[in-house]
């Protein structure tokens, strides 16, 4: 099926309101496609009618899977550092009794495509080579695993005709959510200091690439059954990051940089208030991996069998997505 025949097609997006959820909401509707949209709560969006259902939590009202061709499910429990044991329940609640759900109701309407949103995270953590579709998943984070098994429901459990399985890397683009955000706003405010010169390696993707990807997957039956990595090709060091948010401030990098130990020895001090405070110092070890960690893929495999090739890349993207955080 070629793009221009998801004209007329009817799509449900799950999380519609989201960060991704809303591009591909917008890119739906230029195609021609009918959007419905599955919400926590009410919000006003580039779509045709909108339900509201906590997945996991509530049943879903047959109504809003009626003459649907295809769902793209990105709702979820977001990965958060440092969660609390009581707090791992609610991925499992949400990510895998939410997609159970959502697929019971799709397999009862008759819903043939479904392609779930999940994360590279569903591999693993952290690795030091290069990932791809071939490596033997073994998730150690409560979200990670709730993506895995989410993963299987959707490839194995038998629900839907043609299903695919979207792994995500970080995704960037002009939001103010997520960490690349986050350190734009602490650097322009001068709070961070002179990362490091450490080369990890770490894979992005544009936001606008990832929608370009399910479009495809939509519009290709090659791809039921699959899960496909996306990135964006390149493999980013967090100190490369820091130099290029400088140099779009207009600021000159500095020729110091505060030491990988010190890091280290903030970071434990942060996990010992951790430990006798029950709440996250601003600074600890999950953050020190965050930041210097190595997790980076290859996404040959969309690219081999869907032609996939991303637009977009951070270098090109950091003056716009700085600029919309900035004057937004």
């Amino acid at each position: 099926m070629a793009a221009s025949e998801l004209n007329g097609k009817t799509c449900l997006v799950t999380g519609a309101s989201g960060f991704i959820g809303s591009v591909l909401c917008n890119m739906l509707i230029l195609k021609g496609a009918k959007v419905k949209a599955l919400l926590n709560s009410p919000k006003k969006g580039n779509w045709t009618d909108s339900f509201t259902c906590r997945l996991g939590e509530q049943d879903i009202p047959e109504t809003i899977l009626e003459n649907i061709d295809i769902i793209f499910h990105l709702a979820g429990r977001s990965h958060a550092l440092a969660d609390t044991p009581s707090q791992s329940k609610h991925y499992f609640q949400t990510n895998v009794d939410g997609t159970r759900a959502l697929l019971e109701a799709a397999k009862i309407a008759g819903v043939k495509k479904f392609i779930y949103f999940s994360s590279v995270k569903s591999i693993c953590e952290e690795n030091d080579s290069r990932l791809d579709e071939n490596s033997v998943p073994n998730p150690t984070t409560a979200y990670g695993k709730s993506k895995l098994e989410a993963e299987k429901l959707v490839l194995q459990g038998g629900y839907v005709a043609l299903p695919t399985v979207l792994r995500l890397v970080m995704v960037y683009g002009n939001t103010d959510k997520g960490n690349l955000p986050k350190l734009i706003k602490a650097m322009t405010k001068k709070w961070f200091p002179p990362l490091p010169k450490i080369e990890n390696k770490r894979s992005m993707i544009h936001v606008d690439d990832v929608v370009d990807a399910a479009i495809l997957v939509a519009c290709s039956d090659v791809s039921a059954g699959k899960n496909y990595i996306l990135c964006d090709g390149n493999d980013y060091s967090t100190r490369q990051i820091y130099e290029m948010i400088q140099n779009s401030l207009g600021r000159n990098v500095p020729s110091w940089s505060v030491p990988l130990f010190f890091m280290k020895i903030i970071a434990k001090v942060g996990d010992t208030y951790k430990f006798i405070m029950r709440k996250r110092f601003v600074f600890d070890s999950d953050l020190l991996q965050k930041l210097f960690g190595n997790s980076y893929y290859s996404s040959n495999y969309i690219n081999s069998e869907l032609g996939f090739t991303p637009k977009n890349n951070l270098f090109t993207s950091i003056d716009n997505i700085i600029s919309s955080i900035l004057y937004k």
